[in-house]
C-alpha cells in the first residue's frame, strides 16, 4: 500500500497533463522513497522506466535500449542501438503522437561514465523531441551529482526542467500512518528509530509490537538496519573504514573537523573529502555555529 506523497503525486499528475515535452528532476537521499513514488506514478501509464547501474556507458546503453525495445517494440530482439543518438531516435520514431513516459533511475551511475549523456539529452529536449509529449523523470541519490551536474546553471539541462523534487523523509503525521493501530507512544518510538525514511517505514511489521520490530530489525543479524549503515556505505565508498570511523566519531559527539581527524588519525584534507561525499549522499549535514566568545566566526559541524 502507498503511504503519503500526496503534494508530489499532485505535482507529478499536473507535470503529465501537460501536451507537450516536460521533464522533471527528483533526487534525495537512498531509501527515501524515490523509486516508489515514481513506480506509483507511472503505474497506469506507458512508461519506459530504466535503472542504471555502476557499469560501463556501453553496457547501460545495451540495458536501457532493451527497456526502450520491450515497450516500443515488444519481441523484438534483432535492433541493437550503438550510440545513444541512435536509441533516442528510434523513440522519436516510434512515439508518434501517444504520451510517453521515459524515467532514468539512478542517473548519476549513467552519466558519471557517459560524460556526453547530459548534452545528447539535451539537444534532443531542444530540438528532436520538441514537439512530442515526452515526460522525461530523471532521478538520482547523488545530491551533489543531481544539484551540481544537473540542476545547477552550468548544466545542459539547465532551463529544461519543469521542476524539481528534492525528497525528505516523512514527517512525524505521514509515518505514523504506516503504524496506525500503534499507541502514540509507539508511534513517536517509531518515527524515532526510522528517522521517518520511506523503506525503514516500510519494514515495521504492524502485526509486531514495537519491541518485537526494533529486535528484529536492529538487534538480529538477518535484521535489515542490523548493517544499514556498512551497506550504505559500502555502496559509496570503496574502502569504508575511514568513514566507518567518521560516522562512528560523529555519533559520539566528535563532530567537528580537527576532532575527527584527531580521533581517528588521518589528515583533515583526508577527512574533509570523505565528510564531502557523505554529505552528497545525504547521510550527514554540515552546519554553522556561531563560536561564543568570538560571535562574526563560524565553526563548521558535522
Amino acid at each position: 500500500m502507498f503511504i503519503g506523497r500526496e503534494r508530489e503525486l499532485a505535482s507529478l499528475k499536473e507535470f503529465y497533463e501537460k501536451d507537450r515535452i516536460g521533464m522533471i528532476v527528483i533526487y534525495g537521499r537512498r531509501r527515501i522513497g524515490k523509486s516508489t513514488l515514481i513506480t506509483e506514478f507511472v503505474k497506469d501509464k506507458k512508461t519506459i522506466f530504466y535503472t542504471a547501474t555502476k557499469v560501463g556507458k556501453h553496457r547501460n546503453l545495451e540495458l536501457f535500449s532493451r527497456q526502450v525495445l520491450d515497450v516500443l517494440m515488444p519481441g523484438v530482439e534483432n535492433i541493437s542501438f550503438n550510440t545513444t543518438e541512435a536509441v533516442f531516435d528510434f523513440i522519436d520514431k516510434n512515439i508518434g503522437d501517444e504520451k510517453l513516459v521515459l524515467v532514468i533511475d539512478e542517473l548519476p551511475y549513467w552519466a558519471e561514465k557517459d560524460d556526453a549523456l547530459l548534452s545528447i539529452l539535451q539537444k534532443y529536449i531542444d530540438t528532436v523531441w520538441n514537439n512530442k509529449k515526452l515526460k522525461i523523470i530523471l532521478c538520482g541519490s547523488s545530491l551533489s551529482f543531481m544539484e551540481q551536474k544537473v540542476l545547477s546553471e552550468k548544466s545542459p539541462l539547465f532551463g529544461r526542467r519543469d521542476s524539481q523534487m528534492k525528497l525528505e523523509a516523512f514527517n512525524y503525521l505521514d509515518s505514523a500512518k504506516f503504524v496506525s493501530d500503534y499507541s502514540n507512544e509507539d508511534k513517536a518510538i517509531c518515527y524515532g528509530i526510522t528517522g521517518g525514511v520511506a523503506k525503514y517505514l516500510s519494514m515495521i511489521d504492524p502485526a509486531k509490537s514495537m519491541d518485537e520490530n526494533i529486535i528484529r530489525l536492529f538487534f538480529q543479524t538477518d535484521g535489515y538496519l542490523y548493517d544499514e549503515t556498512r551497506n550504505l556505505l559500502t555502496q559509496e565508498f570503496a574502502d569504508v573504514s575511514v568513514v566507518n570511523n567518521i560516522v562512528e566519531q560523529i555519533a559520539s559527539g566528535g563532530n567537528t573537523l580537527n576532532t575527527i581527524a584527531g580521533k581517528i588519525g588521518e589528515k583533515e584534507q583526508t577527512v574533509l573529502y570523505s565528510l564531502d561525499k557523505l554529505i552528497s549522499v545525504g547521510l550527514i549535514e554540515k552546519r554553522s555555529a556561531l563560536q561564543m566568545r568570538r560571535i562574526k566566526r563560524k565553526r563548521s559541524m558535522f
